[in-house]
């Protein structure tokens, strides 16, 4: 997998922004997984001491209130099964999660994918290499402390777990990630120029061009 950067810039005065090639972002598809997790402490190891658990969730959504010493602390783990729908056969499959206090790390079919901090920001991993075609496992564990624990330390409630979306992105091989423009106005305050950078994911094998088109 490669990624290509490309460059323009123009001199114009009003303009509307249009991508040429904008159909490769309809192409991809996003993908709750919200529903039916399994949650358990990583000291419940018994077999059946997990619990079906909705997103977002915190293991921390009575005790934090309740007024006593019962404060949860200790790891989180959420294990769900993934189903491949099988429109994404030769599609990336990235999994995004939203919030997840403080730090995750993620395993799919017991191979390790990769580990994240910062709560309040997405995490995202690439999951195709880990890809089987049936029973496929999503394993996450969730730690409340970690070196973000100390950086992210505020005057607030603790609720620790996966405390938003998480979403699975089905993504062509060829695929248009990100796009910036950079406008700059001229001392005459009609014309200018833009500079447009576009951020283009493809395999190695493939040759890649892109465009846009600017009309007044």
């Amino acid at each position: 997998m490669k990624t290509v950067l490309l460059q323009s810039s123009r001199l114009v005065s009003v303009v509307l922004f249009m991508l040429y090639g904008m159909s490769m972002f309809a192409q991809r598809q996003d993908i709750l997984l919200n529903n039916d997790w399994n949650f358990r402490f990583s000291h419940q190891v018994q077999k059946g001491t997990g619990v079906r658990v909705d997103l977002p969730h915190t293991w921390n959504a009575q005790d934090a209130l309740s007024g006593k010493i019962d404060y949860k602390r200790g790891i989180g783990n959420y294990e769900k099964n993934l189903f491949i729908r099988p429109e994404w056969k030769g599609k990336r499959l990235f999994i995004s999660f939203q919030g997840a206090e403080s730090g995750i790390a993620l395993w799919l079919n017991g191979q390790f994918v990769g580990y994240a901090e910062d709560s309040f920001t997405p995490s995202e991993f690439d999951l195709t290499p880990y890809i089987k075609e049936k029973g496929n496992v999503l394993a996450v564990q969730v730690h409340k402390m970690s070196t973000a624990a100390f950086l992210e330390d505020q005057d607030f409630f603790r609720f620790f777990g996966i405390f938003r979306n998480v979403t699975l992105k089905a993504i062509p091989d060829v695929h248009l990630e990100d796009v910036w423009f950079k406008p700059v106005l001229n001392q005459d305050n009609e014309s200018g120029s833009v500079s447009v950078s576009m951020k283009v994911s493809a395999t190695d094998s493939q040759n890649v061009t892109a465009g846009f088109i600017l009309k007044d």
